[in-house]
Formats: C-alpha cells, sequence, structure tokens
C-alpha cells in the first residue's frame, strides 16, 4: 500500500483503512438478516464507529483527510443502526460498501477517487508550481 503522497501520510491512510473496515462490517451486520439474529453487534459496531470517529475528529492535523473519514464514521455509525432498526440494513449495506471502498483505494492509491471525479483533485495543481499571473488586458506605458 501506498501510505506516502502529497494528499495521504502514513497515519491518514491507516485511517481510512480502518474506517473502510468498519464501515464494511457496520454495513454488513445491518442487513436485515444478520440484525435479527444478533442486533448487538450492530449497536457495538455502531459505537464503535462513534466512537472511533470522533477520535479522528480529534486528531484531525491540518490539511488531512482524518478529519473527514471521522465525519463519515460518526454519520454512518448512527445511520447503520437507525436503518437496521427500521428494517431499511440494505440501503446501509450498499452505503457502507461505497463508503469502505473509497476509504480503501484513497489509501491505497494516495488520491481520492471523488475527489477526481469532481475535478477536486489538487495534487496535480500542487505539483504543479506556482500559476502564472492572469492578463487581463494591454500593460499601462510608464513615463
Amino acid at each position: 500500500m501506498k501510505f506516502f503522497g502529497k494528499n495521504v501520510g502514513r497515519h491518514d491512510a491507516e485511517s481510512r483503512q480502518v474506517a473502510a473496515l468498519l464501515l464494511g462490517a457496520g454495513g454488513i451486520t445491518a442487513l436485515p438478516a444478520v440484525y435479527d439474529d444478533i442486533s448487538w453487534l450492530v449497536w457495538l459496531l455502531g459505537a464503535a464507529m462513534v466512537a472511533l470517529g470522533v477520535r479522528y475528529i480529534w486528531l484531525g492535523m491540518k490539511g488531512c483527510g482524518t478529519t473527514l473519514f471521522g465525519v463519515v464514521l460518526d454519520l454512518f455509525g448512527v445511520a447503520a443502526v437507525a436503518l437496521a432498526a427500521v428494517g431499511d440494513g440494505v440501503v446501509a449495506f450498499v452505503a457502507g460498501l461505497v463508503l469502505a471502498l473509497v476509504g480503501w483505494v484513497t489509501a491505497a492509491a494516495g488520491r481520492c477517487p471523488v475527489n477526481a471525479l469532481l475535478g477536486l483533485d489538487t495534487r496535480d495543481a500542487a505539483s504543479a508550481g506556482p500559476a502564472a499571473p492572469a492578463v487581463t488586458g494591454p500593460t499601462p506605458a510608464k513615463h
């Protein structure tokens, strides 16, 4: 796995891998068949996701996505339990797998695929150096 890049450092990549595992496990346990048999596991994973999310938010460093994944863990931890409790665990399952895939790919590739799709990837812009000043019209003559 690539841990060091301009956008994803070692701590950030490891936090995204742990978050991806919890998101995937939370989505699987939210399925109705699993929730009906062992509902305490959904509550346990939901509490673990919220606790770890608070830790990632608290320890988030400037410029890192650790805080973002902490927020994702907090929101999904609550949503997975709520969706499983009302019988919509399939929605939590799909969302958990998508979020887990995004977290794992981001940790492995060193860049977020969502940012690349939206054109917000700052990696290439940062490596290109400072932009040249824009020329808006003729330069006034100096006397």
